[in-house]
């Protein structure tokens, strides 16, 4: 018995444990550790592509724990055309040199030492030969990547159409196409989940107090000491009773007509 309380006990803690990390939301395989975007970006009609754009990398930028590669106040990083005109030192400095990007020079949304990452607060990915379709903005990012020897991640929102095409360029690098900006209505899935282990580990727990605590309450009851039972009167005694009082009574009478006076 004392085997299965604890192996209910050993699992009822392993489903709130894992369920709690979960529900923390920092364990995701991409560079923010998180499956979903810690705030909402702006998606709406009224909202212009740039507004939405800087709105998605406002986000990313909290996540991530890294500044805007845009920022004004920050040497910005480019992965340049070896052939094309470079650019301004006001505008990026180059950290990759290729021959084969669409561009004179590309500016990822985020660089650092380990990866690149670029937002996409959008519903579809245009595909197309253009410089200036997310396809071939991408193929640059991917080029520069794989020589700089770390991967690509690009960060979507929840309800964003992508094409096979695109998983397949940014996975050349190692990186991923991580579906992230969440929209009205969205559930993460894994929370529904992890939210159901939460109830039932503790559901289990309650059953294991349940499980120590009854046993002895009943005991407890069952070992209280019983009132003896009081004895019948017999109908003798009650007779008896009576006589006494009604001799009392009289007494009492005798008693108040002698007080009274003559």
């Amino acid at each position: 018995m004392k085997t299965l309380r604890r192996s209910i006990f050993v699992l009822a803690l392993t489903l709130i444990l894992v369920s709690v990390i979960l529900l923390l939301n920092f364990t995701a395989p991409n560079p923010t550790g998180r499956r979903y975007s810690s705030d909402m970006p702006l998606i709406g009609e009224e909202y212009t592509p740039q507004e939405k754009g800087e709105s998605g990398e406002r986000i990313m930028s909290a996540d991530l724990g890294l500044p805007r590669n845009s920022l004004p106040n920050r040497q910005a990083q480019c992965i340049c055309n070896i052939e094309g005109t470079p650019p301004s030192p006001s505008t990026c400095t180059c950290m990759s040199y290729e021959q084969l990007i669409t561009n004179s020079y590309r500016q990822p949304d985020f660089v650092s030492s380990n990866f690149i990452a670029d937002s996409k607060n959008k519903l579809t990915l245009s595909r197309g030969s253009n410089r200036d379709s997310d396809q071939s903005e991408l193929g640059d990012y991917a080029i520069g990547a794989i020589a700089l020897g770390i991967p690509l991640y690009v960060f979507t929102r929840m309800d964003t159409e992508v094409a096979p095409a695109f998983y397949d360029l940014v996975e050349s690098t190692g990186g991923a196409i991580v579906p992230y900006f969440t929209v009205p209505g969205y559930v993460d899935p894994v929370d529904t989940a992890a939210t159901v282990m939460l109830l039932a580990g503790v559901a289990l727990l309650v059953v294991l107090l349940l499980w120590a605590w009854l046993p002895g309450r009943i005991h407890a009851l069952r070992s209280r000491p019983k009132r003896p039972p009081s004895k019948p009167s017999s109908p003798i005694d009650d007779l008896g009773d009576f006589m006494q009082k009604s001799k009392d009574r009289a007494r009492r009478q005798i008693d108040t007509e002698d007080a009274r006076p003559l």
